[in-house]
């Protein structure tokens, strides 16, 4: 099996608190509206930027309440941006979007990749 392409996305997220699970807001590539994942849809990560004066853990996850397939989880600095791409996409749970947990502060988030149908 080859890698999985499809349409490009990005998602977003800004928070001053995603101490509980915050949803990442998905967008298509040339749209400016939000994209519902389908059922069939899979998210394809490539990329992912944060940006965070909270510090502590960040955890990005694909889940579907039973099952979590974690997509970046670590320590960032006090402060700072940290950005990634990976050598290898991280592929998502079929029909799922994306969640953000992280410690109490400002979080901002960006995920770049592709979604396959």
């Amino acid at each position: 099996m080859g890698i999985k392409t499809g349409e490009p996305f990005h998602a977003v997220l800004s928070s001053t608190d995603a101490s509980t699970a915050k949803t990442m807001t998905i967008t298509k590539e040339g749209s400016t509206t939000s994209y519902t994942v389908g059922a069939t849809d899979l998210l394809i990560v490539t990329d992912i930027i944060v940006s965070s004066t909270a510090g502590g853990t960040i955890s990005i996850t694909s889940t579907d309440g039973t099952n979590t397939i974690t997509l970046f989880a670590g320590e960032m600095p006090v402060t700072g941006l940290f950005s990634h791409q990976f050598e290898s996409p991280i592929y998502g749970l079929r029909g799922q979007g994306i969640t953000v947990t992280a410690d109490a502060g400002q979080v901002d988030i960006i995920v770049q990749g592709s979604v396959s149908h």
